[in-house]
This record gives C-alpha cells, sequence and structure tokens, in this order.
C-alpha cells in the first residue's frame, strides 16, 4: 500500500494517515507514504511496518516532483495506491495511470472547498476517472457523484478517534498564562482561511475582557502572520496565545471550558468529534458540515459571518454552565466513536474488492 501525501505537518488528514496506516499495519499491510515534508505527525509512522519515502522537496512546483513519485512507485511496486490533497490527487493519479497502479482518491472535505479554476477541473477529471474515491462524510461522496463518478466507485468512510488515547485528564496550560480557573476558549484548526480564525478573534474581541477569559488557538498554517497582526490591532494580547501545534491535546480539550469553531466550510471535522468525545461544549458556526454532527440541543450554533451575534452566544456558553455541560453530554451520545482499527477494517475492505475486481478484469 502506497499512501501520497504532501505533508505530515499537524493537519487532520496526516493525523487520520497516521491511523489508518497503524490499522493497515495490523492488518497484515506493508505500508509505505511517500511524502515531501516530513513534520509533527511523522513520529507517528515510526513503527515496524511502516516507510516513508521523502520526495525531497517542499515546493508544490518541483518539475522533479513527478519523477520522484513515478520512481518510489517503480521500487515500490504498491498493489495499490491512495492520494491524500488535492497536490497529491493530482500528481499520485497520473502516476498511478501511468504504472497501471490502481488509484484511490481521498476527499476530505466537500464542494464548497474548491473554487473553480484549472486546478480543480484537473482534480475533477483525474479523480472520476480512479479505481475509487473514500470520502469521509457524505457531503464529500455527494460532490464526487455530481462530478460524475459511478456510485459503486464511491466510499463513505467516517474519521476515526483515537479512543485509547483521549483519558489524558486535563492539562496544564500555565505556560500560556491559563491557570486551572481561567476561564478558556479552544480553537484547533489549521492557520488558514475557511476556518475564519479572523472572524473567530473578531467575535472574542466583544467577550467581557473583564472575564478573565483566554482564547488558546493551536494549530499551524499559512495565516499566522495575518492573525498576529489582527491579535495586536484588536488589543487581544494577553488574551489570545497561538503555541502551534500541540501533542497531546486530549487534556485541553478535556480543560476547556467551550471549544470554538466559525469554520465556513468543513468535511468531517475532526478536531470537533474529537471536542465532542472529551465532552467539550461547542460554539459552532452553522455551517451544514457540522449540523450534520449535531443539533440545536447539542452544540450553541451562531452565523460564522456575524461576530457580534458570534459573541452574543459565546458569552452565553461561557456564563451558563450548566447550560453548556447539558448540551456536551448530549453531544457525546450523538458522535459515533470509530476507532482506528474499526477504519482501517473499512478501508482494507474496499481495498480488497477493488483488487478482486481487478483480478477479475
Amino acid at each position: 500500500m502506497l499512501h501520497c501525501i504532501p505533508t505530515l505537518l499537524g493537519g487532520g488528514a496526516e493525523r487520520q494517515l497516521t491511523y489508518l496506516a497503524a490499522g493497515l499495519c495490523d492488518r497484515g499491510w506493508a505500508v509505505d507514504v511517500a511524502v515531501m515534508e516530513r513534520g509533527p505527525n511523522a513520529a507517528r509512522l515510526d513503527i515496524p511496518g511502516v516507510t516513508i519515502h521523502e520526495l525531497d522537496t517542499t515546493s508544490p512546483y518541483h518539475p522533479m516532483l513527478l519523477p520522484r513519485l513515478r520512481a518510489i512507485v517503480h521500487r515500490v511496486r504498491p498493489d495499490i495506491m491512495q492520494t491524500w490533497m488535492p497536490q497529491m490527487d493530482v500528481l499520485g493519479t497520473l502516476v498511478g495511470f501511468a504504472s497501471d497502479t490502481p488509484v484511490v482518491v481521498s476527499e476530505r472535505a466537500s464542494q464548497r472547498s474548491y473554487a473553480p479554476g484549472a486546478k480543480t477541473g484537473l482534480r475533477g477529471w483525474l479523480g472520476t476517472r480512479a479505481s475509487a474515491v473514500i470520502a469521509n462524510s457524505e457531503s464529500g461522496a455527494m460532490y464526487w457523484r455530481s462530478a460524475g463518478l459511478p456510485a459503486d466507485c464511491c466510499f463513505v468512510i467516517g474519521n476515526a478517534l483515537p479512543v485509547g488515547e483521549m483519558s489524558v485528564m486535563a492539562a496544564d496550560l500555565s505556560a500560556y498564562g491559563i491557570g486551572p480557573a481561567t476561564p478558556l476558549v479552544l480553537c484547533v484548526a489549521r492557520l488558514s482561511p475557511e476556518k475564519n480564525l479572523t472572524g473567530l478573534l473578531e467575535a472574542f474581541s466583544r467577550v467581557d475582557a473583564d472575564t478573565g477569559t483566554k482564547l488558546l488557538i493551536c494549530g499551524e498554517g499559512p495565516d499566522r502572520d495575518l492573525l498576529e497582526r489582527q491579535i495586536r490591532s484588536l488589543g487581544l494580547e494577553g488574551r489570545v496565545s497561538m503555541p502551534g501545534f500541540v501533542e497531546p491535546l486530549w487534556g485541553a480539550f478535556r480543560r476547556a471550558d467551550v471549544f470554538m469553531s466559525l469554520s465556513l466550510y468543513e468535511g468531517t471535522p475532526n478536531a470537533l468529534l474529537e471536542a465532542v468525545a472529551c465532552e467539550c461544549p461547542a460554539v459552532l458556526s452553522s455551517i451544514p458540515e457540522h449540523r450534520a454532527l449535531l443539533d440545536d440541543d447539542a452544540a450553541f450554533f451562531s452565523s460564522g459571518d456575524d461576530p457580534a451575534s458570534a459573541a452574543r452566544v459565546l458569552s452565553f456558553a461561557l456564563l451558563d454552565e450548566t447550560e453548556r455541560r447539558r448540551r456536551a453530554a448530549r453531544a457525546h451520545g450523538m458522535i459515533p466513536r470509530l476507532s482506528a482499527a474499526a477504519m482501517a477494517a473499512e478501508y482494507d475492505r474496499v481495498y480488497r474488492h477493488l483488487l478482486e475486481d481487478r483480478s477479475r478484469a
């Protein structure tokens, strides 16, 4: 099995790949991972049965990316390839087609994630000719069905939760000026435009500073400089911390008074699943991907593009501990907790189905 992914940084797709790789090894697969850049999640793949191949470039436009990936495929000779993220969906399918290797495309988002254009069009054209697409949400699967992918080539497998790791007690966050009694809002997200962190900061700036509430934003991404400038312009220094990638996060989820996400769109939001599994109350943008998981009795919803409204909802959640704990308990009962082993079993079933069909062809 060869997985192709741009990086092993701190994103949700990268984390899900590490869960899947470990689960596939337990099921007897030899797993290879082709990657442009290592990162915090690379350490999770330092296990027997997994081999990481570096493409020796961090530039997505490097002219040697395609031949280097092709050389890895020629050397490894995988029975099947799986691509992750749009760049590798394009490169991986091209190499897979050229080497007559079955390709599975991962869909981690939904239609609203992709702006019209040549890159989106090329990915769509290649994806509908892959052996299969595996989406982590029904909205992602609908995107590919509407693009013309045959229904029997489109599968939905939810994200895994690391159930065995999530019993960690509350974290010590004193390094960020957060004491045991400090009201805490936690956001875990890639620092990129679709997560609407500028809107979240604007909403948080309207929460009464006299409450002593702190905001902790965990994650990395291209918008860090923009967000740091916004923090200064809003006068939020001392109230907001952005420590980057934090591992593990379970203690922070259990410590936080509220998990907040004002994303403009999602696939299946990993951070929300993890927050709910840790019984952390959630304040969320009212987008279909959030609504598909939780209802109004299980979370607090607000318009993601109205900071004043989001601030009112957040303030209400922070003030009413009984209500937020009630909703968190209901949310905890609504979210299916798919273990890494169960997720790997589902992927294994799809892979073997594709290989059996190929052997009969």
